[in-house]
Formats: C-alpha cells, sequence, structure tokens
C-alpha cells in the first residue's frame, strides 16, 4: 500500500495564515485597483473639463486680442494725431493767420470800424509773413482797390495771379460780387472758367458750386455758368466707360454708409455657423436701404433760409475759399484725417480705412466735375460745400446715384446664401428657412449615437483581463489537481479578482460615456434649435429691410434740379465802403 501522508493540524493552521495573507493582498490589491480606477475617472473628468475651459479660453483670448488690437490702435492714433496737428501748426500756422484776416478786413470795412491806412499796414505786413502764399497779395490788392491805389492793385493781381490763377480768379470774383460789381464779375468768371478741365478741377471748385447752388450770381454771370456746367457735363458724358466711372464713384460713397453688424443678435450662428461671415456682410448691405433713404432725406430736410443780407452769405463763401487747406497741407490733412476715423471707430481699423475710402476721393489736388458733385453731396465736412451745394450736387447726380444704389442692391442680394450651414461639434447640416428642424435634429442625433458607439467600443477589458478568467479557472483547477497547491490558488484568485475589478471599470466607464452623451444630445438640440430660430429671424429680417428700396429707390429718382433748392436772395446790393 501506498502511504497516505496526514496533514498535522500545524499544517492547516500554517495554511489557514497563508489564506488569510492572500485574503488581505487581494482586498489591499483590490482597494489599489478602486483608487487607480477613481483617479482615471477624475482625470477624465479633468480633461473633459480641461477641453471645455480651453475652448472658452481660446474665444476669450481672441476676443482680447482683438480688444486689445483695437485698443492699441487707438491710443497709437490719438498719439499721432496731435503730432500730425502740431505739424500742421508749426508749418502752416502762418496760413491760418492770413486766413483769419481776410474775411475780417472786409467786415471792419463794411461797419467803418478801420481806416484806410490801417488796413493798408495789416495787410502788407501779411504780405511779409506769409511769402509764397497766394492769398496774401490777394488781400494787399483788396486793400489797394478799396483805397483807389490803381497802381499797387494791379500789382498785387498780377503777383496773386502768379502765385495761383485759379484761386485768384475766385476769390476777386467772390469779392466783386459781394460789393454788387457784376459786370467785372462776370469778366472774372469767364477767366476762371477758361482755365478749367472738366476732367481735372481743383478742390477750391466747391466754392462756385456754393455760389451758384445758392442763386448769387446776376443774370449775367448765372447764364455764364450754366453755360459751362451744361457743356461739361456733356462733354463729360462722351468719354468711354464715363457712366460705369460715375456709378462706380458713387457706389464707394454709398458703400460708405453700410452700418457694421455685430454678433450679438445671431450669437448662436457665429458661434456654429461657417456661413456666418456672409450672412452679417448680407445683413450689412439689406441696413443700406435704411441707411441711404436717411442720407438723402436729411440733406433734402427743411428750407434753406437765406440770411438777410448777401454780403454775409458771401462772407462765408469767402470764408470757404480762403479756410479751405492749401495743397501743400493735402498729405498731413489725409493723415489727420485717417487717424480720426481710427479714433471714432474706437480702434477698429477695418472700420476706419472702409470709411476713410468712401472720401479719400475729396482729398485729391485734383477731380473730375462729377467727382467734385460726389464729394460735395457725401462729404461736406473735407468738401466745405454747403447744404444748397450738396442738394445741387445731388440733384445733377441723380442718375448715377440710382444707378449705383441699384448695383450696391444686387451685389448685396447676390451674396445672401440660399443655403446656410451649422456645425456643432463635429457635425454639419444645411437649413435655408430654419424649417428643418425635426431632419436635422435626427441627423444630430444619429450622428450623437454614432459618435457614441465608437467610443464605446474603444472601452474594452484590457486582453488581459479577458485571459484572467480562464487562466484563473485553470490554475484554481490545477490547485485541487495538486492537492491544494497554494501557488496555484492564490495566482488563480488574483485573476479572477483583476477580471472582476476590470469589468467593473469598464461598466462605470460605460455610464459616464452614456452621461456625457445624454448631456451632449440635450445641449445640441438646443444649440440646434437656437441657430434654425436665428436663421428663420435672419430671412425675415433681410426680407423686410429688402422691401425697403422700392421706397428708397422711387424716392432717389424723384430728386430733380428744381428740388435742389437753389436759394432764392434778394438782389438788393449791400452798403459799399
Amino acid at each position: 500500500m501506498s502511504e497516505i501522508t496526514a496533514i498535522s493540524p500545524a499544517d492547516l493552521r500554517a495554511i489557514e495564515r497563508y489564506l488569510e495573507r492572500i485574503a488581505l493582498a487581494t482586498r489591499d490589491v483590490h482597494a489599489n485597483v478602486e483608487e487607480v480606477n477613481g483617479r482615471v475617472a477624475h482625470v477624465q473628468s479633468q480633461q473633459a473639463t480641461l477641453a471645455h475651459d480651453l475652448a472658452e479660453l481660446a474665444g476669450e483670448f481672441a476676443s482680447f486680442v482683438q480688444a486689445d488690437a483695437k485698443q492699441k490702435s487707438l491710443q497709437l492714433a490719438e498719439t499721432r494725431i496731435v503730432k500730425v496737428r502740431q505739424e500742421l501748426e508749426n508749418t502752416f500756422g502762418y496760413y491760418a493767420e492770413v486766413r483769419r484776416r481776410a474775411t475780417g478786413i472786409l467786415q471792419a470795412l463794411d461797419a467803418g470800424l478801420v481806416t484806410h491806412d490801417t488796413v493798408q499796414h495789416t495787410t502788407e505786413d501779411v504780405m511779409m509773413s506769409a511769402p509764397g502764399y497766394w492769398l496774401a497779395p490777394a488781400l494787399v490788392g483788396l486793400a489797394a482797390w478799396i483805397r483807389g491805389d490803381k497802381d499797387t492793385a494791379d500789382r498785387a493781381v498780377r503777383e496773386c495771379l502768379r502765385r495761383d490763377d485759379y484761386k485768384a480768379s475766385l476769390y476777386f470774383l467772390l469779392v466783386l460780387h459781394r460789393y454788387d460789381r457784376r459786370r467785372a464779375a462776370a469778366a472774372w468768371l469767364h477767366r476762371f472758367f477758361s482755365h478749367q478741365n472738366p476732367a481735372g478741377l481743383d478742390r477750391e471748385f466747391v466754392v462756385l458750386l456754393d455760389v451758384v447752388a445758392n442763386g448769387f450770381f446776376g443774370p449775367e454771370a448765372r447764364a455764364v455758368s450754366d453755360q459751362y456746367i451744361g457743356e461739361w457735363l456733356r462733354e463729360l458724358s462722351q468719354y468711354p466707360g464715363f457712366l460705369e466711372e460715375q456709378e462706380g464713384r458713387w457706389v464707394t460713397a454709398l458703400a460708405g454708409l453700410r452700418p457694421a453688424i455685430g454678433g450679438e443678435a445671431y450669437a448662436t450662428l457665429a458661434r456654429c455657423s461657417p456661413t456666418w461671415e456672409t450672412l452679417r456682410e448680407s445683413l450689412s448691405y439689406a441696413h443700406l436701404h435704411g441707411c441711404v433713404a436717411d442720407h438723402f432725406q436729411e440733406i433734402f430736410a427743411g428750407e434753406i433760409v437765406p440770411l438777410p443780407r448777401l454780403a454775409t452769405e458771401l462772407d462765408l463763401l469767402l470764408k470757404s475759399l480762403v479756410t479751405n487747406f492749401d495743397d501743400e497741407e493735402l498729405p498731413l490733412r489725409m493723415k489727420e484725417r485717417e487717424l480720426q476715423h481710427i479714433i471714432d471707430a474706437d480702434g477698429d481699423r477695418q472700420l476706419a480705412e472702409r470709411r476713410f475710402a468712401a472720401e479719400r476721393q475729396a482729398f485729391a489736388e485734383r477731380v473730375s466735375f462729377t467727382a467734385l458733385l460726389t464729394n460735395a453731396a457725401m462729404h461736406p465736412e473735407i468738401s466745405k460745400a454747403s447744404l444748397a451745394t450738396r442738394r445741387y450736387g445731388v440733384a445733377l447726380s441723380r442718375e448715377w446715384i440710382v444707378g449705383a444704389y441699384e448695383r450696391l442692391t444686387r451685389k448685396g442680394r447676390e451674396i445672401v446664401p440660399l443655403d446656410i450651414v451649422i456645425r456643432i461639434e463635429g457635425w454639419q447640416g444645411v437649413t435655408r428657412d430654419g424649417l428643418n428642424e425635426r431632419e436635422l435634429l435626427t441627423s444630430l442625433q444619429d450622428h450623437l449615437r454614432r459618435s457614441e458607439q465608437e467610443a464605446a467600443a474603444q472601452i474594452t477589458l484590457p486582453v488581459y483581463a479577458m485571459l484572467a478568467p480562464f487562466l484563473g479557472g485553470a490554475l484554481l483547477v490545477y490547485g485541487v489537481i495538486q492537492w491544494f497547491s497554494m501557488l496555484a490558488f492564490l495566482v488563480g484568485a488574483g485573476a479572477l479578482i483583476y477580471w472582476y475589478v476590470e469589468r467593473g471599470n469598464v461598466a462605470k466607464r460605460l455610464a459616464e460615456l452614456a452621461e456625457r452623451f445624454r448631456r451632449a444630445r440635450e445641449d445640441h438640440a438646443r444649440s440646434l434649435s437656437q441657430a434654425l430660430a436665428e436663421v428663420a429671424r435672419y430671412r425675415g429680417e433681410i426680407n423686410r429691410l429688402d422691401a425697403e428700396f422700392a421706397a428708397t429707390h422711387n424716392y432717389l429718382a424723384s430728386i430733380s434740379p428744381d428740388q435742389s433748392a437753389f436759394a432764392r436772395v434778394s438782389d438788393a446790393s449791400p452798403a459799399l465802403v
């Protein structure tokens, strides 16, 4: 007989101690695994939070960069405009002194408060302090003419014409009209017009437009100006591409009236639609109808009430002529205006550049007569045109304005997108009017379901965990066969515990994934609904604004030269000095 090995109580107690140690070690392993799983879940949650925070931070940083760029542009513009104005004062400050005295002399002589000697001394002093400036000899000639010194007046007039024939002719034309010397004024007017090229007029020609528009000319001079202006328009209209050029000029001018559209009213589309920039541009064009109507209605609102005395009106025109900056100042004046636009736009350089581009032509040293009409009508703060001149310019340019307005309207309608794209977290859908919510919501939910399935497919047991129950079971069976082999029991039990814990981790991660996608379905459905509501509101706003086209078009087409006001003033002559 084979011997049967007896197991003593001491051996059993040793086995029990081994089992207790195994149980303790297993509990420690389980606790450690639970702690690791908790940390992993915490890290995953932190990663999701971090991704969300990073997206918000990116948006906030982009807004900060944009705001910082605007603030720096604003500060730089404010600093530079001070330097430009200082340079203007240092370089051309003596021009201002001559300008201040130009109309003051006339008014003082009207009132009889100064003597001819005082006027002579003042004008001669100005002549010496402003070398090369055309206005200085003009004042000397005026003073000599008033006191009857023909020789000095002739020499001064010749010097003034030598320095600037254009402005001198216009200046003496206005002065002679002021003193009701109409025959002499008509002679100066002929000289003035004879030097003009309608394709390249000096900016100061707007002063003559003021004279025409305000009805200051007598019958002789008025006939001359009407004849020349009519011939100029016929001559210019013969140039190839003239109509397209004029409409293009007015397109630029009217486009400057377009308002800037923010994303506040369409916050979801601004965030979720790649089509948003096109939507914003089309809204800007749609708002143009009201802006154009308001602009021109403001020009033609009310009556132009003439001042009681013609001398006062002519003094305003003379002041306009002599206070307009001269060509030498032009570069600095352009820079000043550009910087002022940046300041007015709170540092938004794109908006400032668009506004400045619309009025850049007004700074040109020489412009065509039709461009002058545009500048007078649209940029009176630069061209120094009166309200009557603005109306006159609009009336003469009516056909080009209507054509430009139609071109801008067509362009605005063409860029209105037929399909509007909505993009949410990797999903993309298309809508036209925001009414296909059920279809898009189904597509979005399908996308999220596929994404959840793909994400769930990545959450699986590790290979070792999948093999663990088979290995553990085999080791337990082996331990029984080998008469309770402690090592086999220990390893088998550990493998089964590892498999059980890992399976619990997978279930937990799948539950967390399901919860995350449940919240995503709610959030994305809400974002989609808001975006579609904004699309419907956008279509309604576009249609409502576009309906204003007919009224604005009819109003522009109804403007006529008879409406442009030629303010009729009394022909009574002012008192002569």
